[in-house]
């Protein structure tokens, strides 16, 4: 009878030799090998408990998965003791390279993780400073491991955790201590594990096979899924204690399988991996003796340097070869049978969506500090005593800010901004949360939104939250940025991801999270406090990461870059407008940098009430003589929200007419909402024309099935196709800036309006030679963009340079030699 369940490592080939497990054996039964061929493809051994370097272990997560593929193992489980981040690197190691993807990979990555388990804990209330001894209060204390099934475990080992953290169930050996009730409550779409690390070879003495006795597995066995069972040469006591007697060993191994059995609960072995080679030994006891300090007093052991004990990742045969005194079918069964039944019912579990999170604040105390030294600050602004409106606005904000965990995440974005300048970086801020009171008097908005009356929208919605958290910071440091905030452990590859990019707009929108897997699904039952963020505090490290961010952000980072003036100038020169793309103008020079720091108040981390006088000194600095050197100007001086808030202050002041106005994203919203179109549908079809993307059909039948007017849906389709909107916005950018050096430095406006919009190569220096003609012939084209008092100012400014003697020279507009 041929066994289903027969493992073969290597292909088998009839009438051939082959060695496996030790011994020769010879098979001519070609039907029988095809058979057991095609179950080996099949049945695969999953390695179902290992310790990485943010658990207990001392190698990455993304190493120890490339050695279980190199084994032929089916899948691994990422089981750090209180940690869940090394899933999400190993994740990041397996599907982010484009090496393999989740329908194509047959690998199961499985998300996991181990803790201890007791029927109750002490937590810090319960604890009276006069009491000199405390009655037990759970009758076991045990390891255990913990698999995520699928979406509802993972919802519910979030639940589990954050209850955790909110009893402070937590102790300095970063042990997730869980509390039976809970376990039992929560226990839907997880498979619970006795771990092998609980010591039953050595506190236990079994003097027969027929006598196992573990009182603790008895006490929960209605709790576990399975147990685990590690080699013999895992020593689950190391460093403490020295190896077990061999003997003692296999007899409990008997006892504990038979106990397994007449309860039916699949036994599977396990190689309980700290490292990925058998190599990196002696790194581990050497960063065993590193955290002796740390971890040398549980149980009263001393430490000790005997004893073996191997913790690498097993290959299927040695793991088999350790099981052999049981019999070949049993070894085979516990190694690769259970592990690969148990992998079966475990779905692939991908990261999680940022916008689907979030934390709740539950600090009270903290609460009340933070909202006292806000106050302050509101004091120190406005002087005096506060408006009752002041007062109810900063009440209304703070509590929605709590509440929606976003009041912690202002005070790190100013941090974070603090850090860039210290660098180096110029920072400044976007203008979409100028909304918020709060984040004004943080110092992180330039707009006092009394002053203009603007309400405060709630943050409970998808995007009004994030939108508290624009920067802008020149493009070309966004490589160097990325790479501080993963050294400063604020972000890691996978949390980065560029979701849109406007070559017009000048603008890439990066998303960043500090740490996409501390925060939990949105229910309304489920929280995690604050408290656990704190890198002093002992609930701190829960999720791996001392040193974290707490929320994630926004982050505008622009296009408004500086220009390497020589090149470009012969570029101008040599080519026409039509030729010449925004991004071909744009490269690094030091000089601006250095300008814009100037300009920044150390007080602050953006624009403060000088903002119009600054403006103007950039300009008497700078005198941009060129389209390039302009949009470099307003790098410096318009960043604070960007070139739709400077068409949108020459509106108001009566500089240009609506019809002049580029559409942007809140135009097309605002119509949409007239047809009652949902908040998140309209802004993914104002984000995707503001940026001069084509609308989907799908989009387009939402349109039509909310009864879009027909002329509604033209000038929506006319706005994201004819022009592209990068054709209007570089048009926009240029009438905008016309219109400004006009009021400011009329040779500039000349000079610059020339050689942006000449046809002809040899115009640019001959253009005063030529005379007064040939300046109205070119000045003209302004008609199609300007009013009819803009041209006549533009005449006039020409003719008057020109009679003063005005040249092009090098770069500038200068008087001529002998006038």
């Amino acid at each position: 009878m041929v066994r289903t369940w027969r493992y073969y490592p290597r292909k088998v080939c009839v009438l051939k030799y082959r060695r496996m497990y030790g011994r020769w054996r010879r098979n001519t039964r070609s039907l029988v090998l095809m058979d057991e061929m095609r179950m080996a493809e099949v049945m695969k051994r999953y390695e179902l408990n290992i310790n990485t370097c943010f658990g207990q272990g001392i190698s990455k997560p993304s190493k120890m998965v490339k050695c279980c593929r190199k084994a032929d193992l089916g899948g691994a489980a990422i089981t750090d003791f209180a940690s869940i981040d090394g899933y999400f690197d190993a994740y990041e190691a397996m599907f982010m390279d484009g090496e393999y993807s989740h329908e194509e990979s047959s690998y199961k990555l499985i998300f996991g993780v181990r803790g201890v388990l007791a029927e109750k804990f002490l937590n810090e209330a319960e604890v009276l400073e006069y009491e000199e001894e405390i009655e037990p209060v759970s009758r076991y204390l045990t390891d255990i491991t913990i698999l995520v099934k699928n979406e509802t475990g993972r919802s519910n080992l979030y639940k589990l955790i954050s209850r955790c953290a909110e009893k402070k169930n937590m102790d300095y050996g970063k042990y997730l201590k869980i509390e039976e009730k809970d376990l039992i409550e929560l226990r839907e779409g997880l498979l619970i594990g006795y771990s092998c690390n609980n010591n039953i070879f050595n506190e236990i003495e079994n003097e027969t096979e027929t006598c196992f006795k573990d009182p603790i597995l008895d006490m929960i066995i209605d709790i576990i899924d399975y147990i685990e069972i590690a080699p013999y040469d895992y020593n689950p006591a190391f460093p403490w204690m020295g190896k077990p007697d061999i003997e003692s060993y296999q007899r409990n191994v008997r006892g504990l399988i038979e106990f397994a059995r007449k309860n039916d609960k699949p036994i599977v072995a396990v190689s309980s991996a700290m490292y990925e080679k058998k190599e990196k030994k002696e790194a581990w006891i050497r960063s065993l003796d590193i955290r002796k300090t740390r971890i040398g007093t549980l149980g009263g052991y001393s430490f000790k340097r005997d004893g073996i004990h191997e913790a690498h990742i097993r290959r299927t045969e040695d793991l088999i070869d350790n099981f052999l005194f049981l019999g070949r079918d049993i070894a085979e069964k516990i190694v690769i049978n259970n592990t690969s039944l148990l992998a079966d019912q475990i779905d692939f579990l991908s990261p999680i969506n940022l916008d689907d999170l979030f934390i709740v604040h539950l600090d009270k105390k903290r609460d009340r500090k933070l909202l006292k030294n806000i106050k302050k600050r509101a004091t120190d602004i406005y002087g005096g005593k506060l408006d009752d409106i002041i007062l109810s606005r900063l009440k209304s904000e703070y509590e929605d800010l709590i509440f929606t965990r976003k009041i912690y995440a202002l005070n790190q974005l100013k941090k974070f901004g603090k850090f860039l300048r210290k660098e180096g970086i110029p920072v400044t801020v976007g203008n979409s949360g100028n909304n918020c009171l709060i984040r004004y008097i943080l110092g992180i908005g330039w707009i006092d939104p009394l002053d203009y009356n603007i309400r405060f929208d709630s943050c409970e919605g998808r995007w009004s939250g994030n939108s508290l958290f624009d920067l802008h910071i020149p493009e070309i440091y966004k490589d160097d940025i990325e790479k501080m905030l993963k050294k400063i452990g604020a972000v890691k590859t996978i949390d980065s991801r560029l979701l849109s990019f406007s070559k017009g707009a000048h603008c890439c929108d990066y998303k960043v999270n500090s740490n996409t897997w501390c925060v939990i699904p949105k229910t309304d039952e489920c929280f995690l406090p604050i408290m656990y963020l704190k890198a002093d505090d002992e609930t701190g490290c829960i999720f791996g990461r001392e040193d974290i961010m707490t929320e994630f952000v926004f982050f505008n980072v622009e296009f408004s870059k500086n220009m390497n003036f020589p090149a470009l100038l012969e570029k101008v020169r040599r080519e026409s407008n039509d030729n010449i793309r925004i991004d071909d103008l744009i490269s690094y020079d030091k000089k601006f940098i250095l300008l814009y720091q100037e300009f920044v108040d150390d007080g602050n981390l953006f624009y403060n009430s000088e903002y119009k006088e600054k403006e103007r000194n950039i300009w008497q600095i700078c005198k941009p003589t060129c389209f390039a050197e302009l949009i470099k100007c307003e790098g410096l001086i318009m960043s604070v929200g960007g070139w739709e808030d400077s068409q949108r202050e020459y509106f108001v002041n009566g500089v240009i007419d609506y019809n002049d106005m580029i559409t942007c994203r809140e135009d097309v919203e605002d119509v949409l909402s007239r047809y009652d179109v949902d908040k998140s549908t309209s802004w993914d079809i104002a984000e995707r024309i503001s940026n001069g993307k084509l609308i989907t059909d799908k989009e387009i039948n939402i349109l039509n099935s909310h009864d879009v007017a027909d002329l509604h849906l033209e000038v929506i389709r006319h706005i994201q196709s004819l022009p592209l909107k990068e054709a209007c916005i570089e048009k926009a950018r240029i009438d905008l800036w016309l219109i400004f050096w006009k009021h400011y430095d009329p040779a500039v406006f000349y000079d610059a309006f020339i050689r942006a919009y000449t046809k002809e190569n040899d115009i640019l220096t001959d253009i005063i030679s030529d005379g007064e003609e040939c300046i109205e012939k070119y000045l003209l084209f302004v008609q199609q963009y300007g009013s009819s008092e803009m041209v006549e100012n533009v005449l006039k400014c020409a003719r008057e340079m020109y009679r003063n003697g005005f040249i092009y020279r090098e770069g500038s507009v200068c008087r001529a030699e002998g006038v």
